[in-house]
């Protein structure tokens, strides 16, 4: 089920949570630009990455031991911000709205994604 594409052209449940692990070190790299107030790289995900990231883990569940460990990761570095930082409210402002809004709805609707890949694997 994992490996099936739901379509021609739709991410499997390996290709997303390959997606959703690459995104996390896209978060941790944009969260350090931001804290240093230097400008954060763009988001790019070369062909055949998440090809790669799936081959990495020989199952689905280090896959999504992976994801879950690079979200602790996350809230670890986010809540140990450092004070002169979060004394710049722009700055502050800036992270807190991309991780309350934007990233959650990210994952959200990739959640929504596996799911849905998951069901057409089993209707095939």
């Amino acid at each position: 089920e994992a490996n099936q594409n739901p379509d021609e052209g739709e991410w499997n449940v390996k290709e997303t949570l390959a997606h959703l692990i690459y995104s996390e070190y896209v978060y941790l790299v944009w969260i350090n630009a931001v804290v240093g107030m230097r400008p954060a790289p763009n988001y790019f995900e070369m062909p055949g990455l998440q090809e790669k990231i799936s081959q990495a883990y020989p199952t689905l569940a280090e896959m999504v031991e992976e994801l879950r460990h690079l979200q602790r990761l996350r809230v670890g570095v986010v809540s140990g911000l450092p004070e002169d930082f979060l004394e710049i409210k722009f700055y502050y402002h800036n992270l807190a709205a991309r991780f309350l809004q934007g990233e959650r709805g990210h994952s959200d609707q990739h959640f929504e994604q596996i799911k849905n890949a998951i069901a057409a694997a089993r209707e095939a």
